[in-house]
């Protein structure tokens, strides 16, 4: 089933890459049309990100219309650029996607109007930091650390789809000397991502 996915997935984005090689005058509309189409986006909304990697402010973009439709209020605030973090670019729209998803899916059954998802960067001695905090429900105790096992998902999973995107999360930053720790109360949940900040030697 993954295959199959990965394959499908994999035909829109040649498509797209091709779309773009064609360089037509009006080849960024039929492109915004055609990804429209494919992710179901009946309307967007943009807002402007500066976090240091193009990848990532054009995810957020993506993000924050989804929140926007789930009655969610994303915030971005990339006070330390991304480019300052020892993290590759595609591994940086893994980490930050899957945690929000994994926010904006906590926060469904959860009724409230301000519901928000908090993302916020900064550097401590020779850390790099990603803050993503939700006002979800909070996380217990025992499920703190399963939460990371491949598979594992709080919600319903009998075909065992669900579960994948933390333990992704955490095999990656695992490359590249990160850490990914939860603090969970019954006010606010986060996320916090660390990994060596550029021009830093890793902690000994």
């Amino acid at each position: 089933m993954v295959a199959k996915e990965r394959h499908e997935y994999k035909n829109h984005l040649n498509t797209i890459f091709g779309l773009c090689t064609l360089n037509k005058p009006d080849s960024t509309e039929r492109i915004k049309h055609y990804i429209n189409n494919f992710a179901n986006n009946s309307s967007t909304k943009n807002i402007s990100t500066d976090s240091g990697n193009d990848f990532v402010d054009a995810i957020i973009n993506v993000k924050y219309n989804s929140a926007f439709r789930r009655g969610i209020e994303l915030r971005a605030d990339f006070e330390e650029p991304l480019s300052s973090a020892g993290i590759a670019e595609d591994m940086a729209v893994t980490v930050i996607s899957n945690i929000i998803d994994n926010a904006f899916d906590a926060m469904n059954n959860v009724d409230s109007e301000n519901k928000f998802v908090h993302l916020q960067t900064y550097v401590k001695e020779d850390r790099y930091f990603i803050s993503i905090s939700n006002n979800g429900p909070m996380i217990p105790e025992a499920d703190r650390n399963k939460i990371f096992n491949a598979g594992y998902s709080t919600k319903d999973n009998p075909s065992k789809t669900r579960g994948f995107g933390l333990s992704i999360v955490q095999n990656e930053l695992t490359r590249c000397n990160g850490d990914i720790k939860i603090n969970s109360t019954e006010e606010l949940t986060e996320f916090l991502i660390s990994c060596t900040a550029k021009g830093q030697q890793p902690a000994v």
